[in-house]
């Protein structure tokens, strides 16, 4: 019984040493640092807490036009997942998020709106 209390606590403390914070992440954007943030982003969905965020920057990182990996199909879904999972959120939750990110349903809308304009413009030029 002791060694499973023991490994339990091991696993759940490696997941939360793996996980980061989405600030770090919104940083390395900042930075310019596409591949890092992408990679940030991801630790930090590893966190239910953080989905939101994480997504959100997914879809940032993964639609910028100065990204060598842009991918607009993957950063509208992982947009679409942050507008889906906050619009389940408690109005306190909402208020975190804001509070922590400045991050909105408007702000999730506005990221979703210019990546299916800037994927309409890729496939209307080809």
């Amino acid at each position: 019984m002791h060694s499973k209390l023991s490994i339990l606590l091991l696993v759940l403390l490696s997941t939360s040493v793996l996980a980061q914070s989405p600030s770090k992440a919104f940083e390395l954007l900042d930075a310019k640092k596409y591949d890092e943030a992408e990679m940030s982003f991801h630790k930090s969905a590893q966190k239910i807490k953080d989905l939101v965020p994480a997504f959100y920057g997914l879809g940032l990182v993964l639609s910028n036009q100065n990204n060598s990996h842009q991918n607009l199909d993957t950063a509208y879904f992982f947009t679409t997942h942050a507008e889906l999972i906050y619009n389940g959120l408690e109005k306190s939750d909402r208020d975190k998020l804001f509070k922590n990110y400045q991050l909105s349903i408007a702000k999730i809308q506005a990221l979703r709106y210019a990546i299916s304009v800037d994927a309409f413009k890729r496939v209307d030029a080809s």
